[in-house]
């Protein structure tokens, strides 16, 4: 489960940096 948190973070991430 704590994949799927890490992947929501970089997810997260990767929207900031193309926002």
């Amino acid at each position: 489960m704590w994949l799927v948190w890490i992947r929501l973070q970089w997810l997260n991430h990767a929207f900031r940096f193309f926002k």
